[in-house]
């Protein structure tokens, strides 16, 4: 699961200004495109609102703001190193303006956890989901929408490390609390049914994942509707499932689509379309395209190579400013 913006957007957007200062108006109007998934868009509004915010007096909230808004955005577009920057700067902001415990830090030290995933450092992803979790427990009580997210990102790294029973434990969690909500969560709700399908095929269940994805696709349809950036990794979780039982066809069809989202959303080159190019090359390869296959794993190894250099090599964390 991406990063999600709108939660922090909601502190903000309700203080009351005079009138829309430049800085609000870019951080709206961003927020508004990646909505829609038009990701390559709203880049430049969010990096010219940070500068902005870079020349306001110190400890003003809307600079770890800024932070975190950009560094979600990153990591939507899989530029993995310079969102963890931005995100440890944005915990460090506010650690230093509310004093170690706020819904604003708890959103940005899950939102940590999630690219340190990207990074297979599951321990470390672990200590910041689970820092988050309980620190809106503290704030907003069991049941609140908020502390099912942090349950799900968690059972995202219980996954990651093949706890699986705890994973599923703790999307069911989660569920319990979105069934309780008197609105519906579709998107929220697609979250957890993949992680629910990927556990099942990862304990050789099939049938269900299969069940459990195409329920996950439908309500990130429902929820941001048939092309937003979202649906893209069911899509492709989808298409693997067709190809753990040798329907080809019909995930060549959802590949193509998937691809299709992400080059329209996020640009040819996003880690995610070189993920899928090399998926669609093995389907192409057991339908015996060999010809088309070799072009695709082309483009997907420059892709991943390209990927690879930006985001891992000479990587390294400080975590030092986090600490409690």
């Amino acid at each position: 699961m991406a990063p999600r913006i709108s939660a922090l957007c909601c502190l903000f957007f309700a203080l009351s200004f005079a009138e829309e200062p430049p800085w609000e108006a870019k951080v709206r109007l961003a927020t508004q495109l990646i909505g829609q998934g038009k990701h390559r868009e709203a880049e430049p509004l969010i990096s010219a609102a940070l500068k902005e915010a870079e020349t306001l007096p110190s400890g003003d909230q809307r600079l770890a703001f800024t932070l975190n808004n950009l560094g979600s955005l990153y990591h939507d577009l899989g530029q993995y190193r310079k969102a963890e920057n931005l995100f440890r700067r944005a915990a460090a902001g506010w650690e230093q303006a509310c004093g170690g415990e706020c819904p604003p830090l708890a959103a940005t030290l899950s939102n940590l956890g999630g690219v340190l995933i990207q990074y297979e450092q599951y321990g470390k992803a672990e200590q910041f989901c689970r820092r988050a979790l309980d620190m809106r427990v503290r704030l907003f009580g069991p049941g609140h929408p908020l502390v099912a997210r942090s349950l799900q990102n968690l059972a995202r790294v219980k996954y990651q490390q093949r706890d699986y029973p705890e994973a599923e434990s703790l999307c069911r969690q989660a569920l319990a609390i979105w069934d309780r909500q008197t609105g519906t969560a579709p998107a929220e709700t697609g979250d957890l049914l993949h992680t629910l399908s990927s556990i099942r095929m990862a304990t050789g269940r099939r049938a269900e994942a299969l069940r459990y994805m195409e329920r996950a696709v439908a309500s990130w349809e429902k929820a941001a509707g048939p092309e937003h950036f979202d649906l893209a990794r069911p899509l492709l979780a989808l298409a693997m499932i067709y190809v753990a039982g040798g329907r080809w066809a019909e995930a060549e069809a959802v590949l193509k689509r998937a691809l299709a989202i992400v080059e329209n959303n996020a640009g040819s080159d996003h880690p995610l379309a070189g993920e899928i190019l090399s998926r669609y090359a093995a389907v192409l390869r057991k339908t015996h395209r060999n010809s088309e296959a070799k072009q695709l794993e082309q483009r997907a190894s420059t892709i991943q190579q390209r990927h690879s250099r930006d985001n891992l090599l000479e990587h390294t964390v400080d975590f030092r400013a986090l600490k409690r």
